[in-house]
């Protein structure tokens, strides 16, 4: 005779809050579950996976799972999970934006057309930072241009 095991699959609540440093990902946990069922995962592809299985009776088991995809620009190396009261909660730390300027500053003599380029992905990284790097980015890339090559430059990102 088999085992046969049945299983209800349960949908928790979860929320993403977006902070000026950080973007956080709760899950409040069904009820029952604690911290030695739950698992968390993240993928090669960048999707981050809260899982749990728990008994309930004899043939019965309870399980969810909760998927979101990281963020381009969080620190992948600096995620750190932790559970509290029946909420798992996952902090992303946000890369400063002066790092992710890094690898849009031309070097100088580029031309004008490599100063345009770039002042179009700083703007685009600001609008994808959010209201706290918009400004960093912008001022920089107006700091750069004027330091590097003479000129101000009017950077509009819609």
């Amino acid at each position: 005779m088999g085992n046969n095991v049945s299983y209800v699959v349960c949908r928790p609540y979860s929320q993403i809050t977006r902070e000026d440093f950080q973007e956080v990902f709760l899950v409040e946990l069904p009820e029952g579950f604690r911290k030695s069922h739950v698992k968390v995962t993240i993928s090669c592809s960048g999707v981050l996976t809260i899982r749990g299985e728990r008994p309930e009776g004899v043939n019965r088991r309870n399980r969810f799972e909760v998927e979101t995809k990281l963020p381009w620009f969080c620190k992948k190396d600096e995620i750190e999970a932790t559970y509290i009261d029946g909420t798992v909660k996952v902090t992303m730390p946000k890369s400063h934006p002066w790092t992710l300027l890094k690898e849009y500053v031309p070097a100088p003599g580029k031309g004008l057309e490599m100063m345009r380029t770039t002042a179009l992905k700083l703007g685009t990284t600001a609008l994808k930072l959010g209201n706290l790097a918009a400004p960093v980015a912008l001022v920089a890339a107006c700091v750069y241009c004027i330091c590097n090559y003479q000129m101000p430059v009017c950077v509009i990102a819609c």
